[in-house]
């Protein structure tokens, strides 16, 4: 039985008895309402329980609060996305035609997506134009190459005080004048320029001239010269690397003589441009050193011998003559001396064996190079 303490509208009970002695009403079976019926096991995935809950099940299951956008928070350049639940999407995203960048155009935006980005551009509108069609050849064009405005011609004159009396003749620009009769005209290319053209429209053009001074026809020569410079054989355009010694300049050449810039003429570094050799003598020894990516030498000398014991167990003392002689027997070197029972170390200077033999007051020994 339950007290009417812990009995609310969450409950339904069939019946409650009356308590004399206590004085108190008691319901008897008593169960929470049928609307009491979601728990996790009924109410999960994009699901979660809410509302009040009775014995531990909940009135209410809802939608998670990450399923919160709609058309009126998600609009614009963005749309809904993911899944849905209650008619809300737990993603709000950029619509892929706003991730687009706006073309940059030279002539105008022609056509533009449905967030506003431009898509296309519109065409050069000097190439809708017309060629313009000259008797004297185009005199300028625009960006798409097209004829605007056409050269213009200046009729030659009538000639005057002919002897023979004058007839019509061509005045150059398509009309006719009076010439002196008698007289053919003869006309002739200006100095440089042909009659032929081998370098098509970007060749320089000028008028075929009568001695008259009457013009026909078209005279061609090359286009304008563009110099290209470039070093002689045996030079470079760039100054020597750290390896190198320059040994002389000389300025670039073009083909049509003019000359601009320096080429330089190198040679590599050799050991003796360091103060060093190569090698070292036969005999000597030196110090290796690293010059100009080459291994070169310094201190050329003969090898000083320490101080060695005998073969035969004595030693060599300190004699006033004890020396160092270049002979050697299977590369090791001879030293001698009297046993005089101490060590001893040879001499810096490095003697022949003529010079040795006076000196010796005993054995003589070979020994290893150290």
């Amino acid at each position: 039985m339950h007290t009417p303490s812990n009995i609310d509208g969450r409950y339904v009970c069939s019946k409650y008895n009356y308590n004399v002695t206590s004085s108190l009403k008691c319901h008897v079976n008593c169960r929470c309402k049928d609307e009491y019926k979601y728990t996790s096991s009924n109410c999960s995935g994009k699901y979660t329980v809410s509302g009040s809950s009775c014995e531990g099940k909940y009135n209410q299951c809802v939608c998670k609060s990450e399923f919160k956008y709609n058309s009126s928070n998600c609009s614009g350049e963005y749309e809904v996305s993911g899944t849905s639940c209650g008619g809300n999407y737990n993603g709000c995203t950029i619509r892929p035609e706003c991730t687009v960048s706006s073309m940059s155009c030279t002539y105008g935006c022609a056509g533009y997506n449905s967030c506003d980005r431009c898509t296309s551009c519109k065409s050069n509108p000097d190439c809708d134009v017309s060629d313009k069609s000259c008797d004297y050849g185009c005199a300028s064009t625009n960006s798409c190459g097209k004829c605007t405005s056409c050269k213009s011609c200046t009729p030659s004159a009538n000639e005057t005080g002919c002897t023979y009396g004058t007839e019509s003749c061509s005045d150059g620009c398509g009309g006719t004048r009076l010439c002196c009769k008698g007289h053919t005209h003869s006309y002739s290319c200006p100095s440089g320029y042909s009659s032929s053209n081998s370098w098509g429209s970007s060749a320089q053009t000028a008028s075929k001239t009568c001695s008259c001074g009457a013009t026909s026809g078209t005279c061609y020569k090359a286009p304008a010269h563009t110099h290209s410079y470039s070093c002689p054989s045996g030079y470079s355009a760039s100054t020597c690397s750290s390896n190198y010694i320059q040994t002389g300049t000389t300025a670039k050449v073009c083909s049509c003589g003019a000359t601009s810039g320096t080429c330089y003429k190198c040679r590599a570094k050799t050991c003796s441009d360091g103060g060093y050799v190569s090698s070292c003598p036969s005999g000597p020894t030196g110090t290796a050193v690293s010059y100009a990516g080459l291994t070169c030498y310094n201190n050329c000398h003969y090898y000083m011998l320490r101080i060695y014991k005998c073969v035969n167990g004595t030693s060599f003392g300190n004699p006033a003559a004890l020396h160092c002689c270049l002979t050697s027997n299977n590369g090791k070197y001879r030293v001698m001396g009297s046993t005089l029972g101490g060590d001893a170390s040879c001499t810096t200077d490095a003697k022949s064996d003529a010079f040795c033999a006076p000196y010796v007051g005993g054995p003589a020994y070979y020994f290893d190079c150290p």
